[in-house]
């Protein structure tokens, strides 16, 4: 019996713990990139993928496929890839690199890349296709090497 006790108290535990430091609402994302097929129709292709990156290193991805079925998955970002990122948006938002950048096309993927500031208000950093513009095809790389099934 004192066994059983020790067991659900110790899993009450953990619980917790993981609930107030694991998820913690007060864990501040820094970049939003969205990304949308152009030319969609495939039954199972992802059509609109969303990926919310955090300060921590924690990525939470979104994926919405044709016929409007949702998924969603949280990895841990690398930490050569999460520098990269944060060197990325710091340097887009000093030099507003991107204010001036448009690449036409009409298909494939559009990208938006979106900077979340520490009261939660956006600034859009890109958005378009990014053909050409190496920094951010390096940004979808990265991205799309967590997330596979984007390339289907």
């Amino acid at each position: 019996m004192r066994r059983n006790r020790l067991a659900v108290g110790l899993i009450i535990f953990l619980v917790m713990l993981t609930g107030f430091t694991g998820c913690s609402k007060n864990e501040k994302s820094f970049l939003v990139v969205t990304t949308k097929a152009m030319m969609t129709g495939v039954k199972g292709q992802v059509e609109t993928a969303r990926f919310e990156i955090y300060e921590s290193g924690k990525l939470e991805i979104t994926k919405v496929f044709t016929g409007s079925e949702t998924e969603e998955e949280t990895v841990v970002l690398d930490s050569d890839d999460l520098k990269l990122l944060k060197a990325f948006v710091k340097e887009s938002i000093e030099n507003d690199t991107y204010s001036d950048t448009h690449v036409n096309a009409t298909d494939g993927q559009t990208w938006t890349f979106t900077y979340i500031d520490s009261d939660k208000s956006e600034k859009e950093i890109y958005s378009g296709y990014v053909y050409g513009i190496d920094e951010l095809e390096n940004i979808r790389y990265i991205l799309a090497s967590y997330l596979p099934e984007l390339y289907k």
